[in-house]
């Protein structure tokens, strides 16, 4: 048996997808915000994900900055895990196709930018690409109901896809090359 078939036996993703959804349900239901959705979503992966499977913990509110020409515009990020941002929305806000958009447009055409200004970042994927890999940075956008993962590589455009409320088989994905934003 593979490492990868071995792993598949320690996370149960269907539990923990339906968590998420039982999470974002409890918090629409109280008029909870988008950070009671981070912070019980992370504390969730940190219990039935991340530790499980030795990942290091994530940086919260993660600060970067992204120069435009003379404009420099300081963000910070809900979690970054290595080379994934996370960013969390409050529950069902997803669901509208204006709110989606705009998500997308966010991580594409601002955080991973600035991501990839980064220095330390830089260095991180120069490394991996002295290892004979493509690096891969993906921004994923969550509100407990529905995801969106925007994923982009250092050389080609690789499909990925991840479940909707709406549907458990599609996704809103946006892939593009990192040459494309450097």
């Amino acid at each position: 048996m593979t490492a990868e078939a071995l792993l598949a036996f320690k996370v149960n993703l269907a539990e923990v997808v339906n968590e998420i959804h039982r999470i974002a349900e409890e918090i629409e239901l109280t008029g909870g915000s988008e950070e009671d959705l981070r912070v019980n979503v992370e504390k969730l992966l940190d219990q039935k994900v991340w530790s499980v499977l030795g990942a290091p913990k994530p940086r919260y509110e993660f600060p970067i900055k992204g120069v435009e020409g003379a404009v420099v515009k300081h963000y910070r990020l809900d979690a970054l895990y290595g080379l994934a941002i996370f960013e969390y929305k409050k529950p069902g806000a997803l669901g509208r196709p204006k709110n989606r958009d705009e998500a997308v447009k966010k991580v594409k055409d601002e955080r991973i930018p600035a991501l990839l200004q980064d220095r330390k970042i830089r260095e991180v994927i120069e490394g991996i690409k002295g290892r004979g890999l493509t690096p891969r940075v993906a921004g994923v956008t969550l509100d407990g109901y529905n995801v969106v993962s925007v994923d982009c590589l250092s050389d080609e455009v690789l499909p990925a896809a991840l479940p909707t409320r709406d549907s458990p088989h599609s996704t809103v994905l946006i892939e593009y090359d990192i040459k494309s934003v450097l």
